[in-house]
Formats: structure tokens, sequence, C-alpha cells
């Protein structure tokens, strides 16, 4: 299946000084999140976190961080895998943390217990989004969860912000914004239950849609 928008990808992790621009514009936008997601989510329950396009591991170290028992794995594409590496020593849980590079599409993902997805499934068309939401319920253990956090858009399309986000996705790799509602009725689909939307209180007011993968 050829992706959407994978040329934008593919040339900017070519190149190492786009890389780590890249990188440094993500983690500035995945840093409020992730403690929000740290402290919204009971993860308690669980001990192995997957960060699905989870770039150099910002969001991924600060769960760890937050909660010693993790251990995660970040899977993306190869080529980033040398910042993942300094960027866990920096925030010293490299321990604890591992890189698996590959394709969403082409391969496998990898199990754990949680699966997370932050700011991808605006990427892609809606069939897509199904073929990866598929995967990831093969590839959450039993009694775990998928976690889709995004600026999703509201039921009245009220809020500009992710109307903005939506417009650049579609001119920029053929994506779109999406709604709770959509999101929830996608991880129903595949076969996870209890499926709820937790909105985050983060600046930017994201949104974390979380299902669960039956024992």
């Amino acid at each position: 299946m050829q992706k959407e928008g994978s040329e934008f990808f593919e040339h900017t992790y070519a190149n190492v000084d786009l890389q780590r621009m890249f990188m440094e514009a993500q983690d500035s936008l995945s840093s409020e999140i992730a403690w929000e997601i740290s402290r919204r989510v009971d993860w308690s329950q669980w001990r192995t976190l997957v960060d699905l396009g989870g770039a150099r591991g910002n969001t991924a170290g600060i769960l760890l961080e937050a909660h010693p028992h993790l251990t995660a794995t970040v899977f993306d594409m190869p080529p980033i895998e040398p910042l993942f590496h300094e960027h866990m020593e920096r925030l010293g849980v490299a321990g604890r943390a591992r890189y698996q590079g590959g394709d969403w599409f082409e391969n496998p993902l990898p199990e754990g217990d949680v699966l997370l997805c932050g700011h991808a499934l605006h990427n892609w068309t809606t069939d897509q989004r199904r073929t990866v939401i598929a995967k990831a319920y093969d590839a959450v253990l039993p009694g775990g969860a998928f976690l889709v956090h995004d600026l999703m858009i509201d039921a009245g399309r009220e809020r500009l912000n992710p109307l903005m986000l939506s417009l650049a996705m579609t001119l920029s790799v053929g994506g779109s914004g999406y709604t709770a509602e959509e999101c929830t009725g996608w991880l129903a689909e595949a076969g996870f239950e209890d499926v709820e939307a937790i909105p985050l209180q983060d600046h930017d007011g994201h949104t974390v849609v979380l299902g669960r993968k039956p024992r």
C-alpha cells in the first residue's frame, strides 16, 4: 500500500539537520501532552508500552520518567534511531527503552500491553487509519489497551486549531482531521471494548481515545 504523504517523511528523515529540527518541533508539542497522559491514564495495570511513530522517544521517555515500572519500545523509521539513543540517555531512561525501525503498513507492529499512537492518524485516509488500528489490535496483548491522542475536531466544528490542522494535513500529506466520535468508532470496529474519549487539559485541548482489548 502506498502511503499518502510518505515522501515528506522520507525527505525529512534523510537529512540529519532536518531530522533534528523536526524532532525539536515534535518534542515541544509532545512534552505537555505526555505529562497529561501520564496523570490522566492509570498506568499501574500495564508494564510494556509501544509508542508508534514515537520519533526520538520524547513521549515514551516522559512516561517512563513518570512510571518507573514501565518499559518502552519506540517504533518509527530507521534513520531516527541514533537520535533516539541520544535522547533516552539525556532523559536517563536508556536502560528501559529500545528502538524498533519499521513501516506502519509493511511490517508487523511491536507487541505490548499498551500501544500509543499520537499525531499520526491525521496523516492518512480513513481506510489507512482502519488498517493501522486493526494492526494495533493484533499487537496489543490481551487485557491491554490502545491509546490515540490528537488535536481532534469538536462535534460542532467550532474550534479553529483542529480545523487548521486538518487543512494543513490535507494540503501537505493528503490526510485530514477527525472527531473523537469517529475515532471511538474505528477502535470499536476493530474489536476494542470500553472505548472512551478523555479530554486533556493541555494548552491546545488534545483528546485521548482509549480502547481496551479483551483478556
